[in-house]
């Protein structure tokens, strides 16, 4: 082939097939291959022709479709979330996907985290699904508010320790009269 410029691109698969309907196209004009699966093809080898006025220059390339379950462009191989198209990897292993604005976005994507109730994917140490940033009590599992900020948590619930049965008054927090 002489000259630089390309005038036709055209590709077969080396066992002659040359139908990709439903899978990709070659451009003719531009030798790019694109398209939007709608299933996975297997592993296949192809011939792409390049043609023009002085002659047809041929070359090998491989391509495999993968499963994208989710329709986010990224194949379930390598997708940690195959069933959440707004989540694609989750860096720390922690469950909550690194895409902060997807579903269940991990606000602290570099550092494993079990908090799941203010902020998704971080670190909440005594377990109750409060992070331990947003946590007024990140020791004591029954208690994560101090709304009058006296020391005594909000939740009034049986079991609860450290109960402020006036949440709103910060000079008291139980009547034992």
């Amino acid at each position: 082939m002489n000259g630089t410029g390309v005038d036709l691109w055209t590709m077969e698969r080396q066992d002659g097939v040359d139908d990709f309907s439903g899978y990709f196209v070659i451009n003719s004009t531009t030798g790019v291959i694109s398209g939007t699966p709608a299933q996975p093809l297997p592993f296949h080898s192809y011939i792409v022709y390049a043609e023009n006025d002085g002659g047809i220059v041929q070359f090998n390339i491989s391509i495999e479709i993968l499963l994208d379950t989710d329709s986010d462009g990224v194949a379930d191989v390598i997708d940690d979330f195959d069933n959440e198209p707004t989540q694609t990897t989750d860096t720390d292993s922690d469950g909550y996907g690194d895409n902060l604005s997807g579903v269940l976005g991990d606000v602290c994507p570099s550092e494993w985290g079990n908090s799941s109730q203010d902020r998704f994917g971080c670190i909440d140490t005594d377990g109750d699904g409060w992070s331990d940033e947003g946590d007024d009590f990140a020791e004591i599992s029954s208690q994560w508010f101090d709304f009058d900020n006296d020391g005594y948590g909000d939740n009034q619930t049986e079991g609860a320790e450290m109960i402020d049965w006036f949440i709103d008054n910060p000079t008291q927090w139980n009547d034992t009269d």
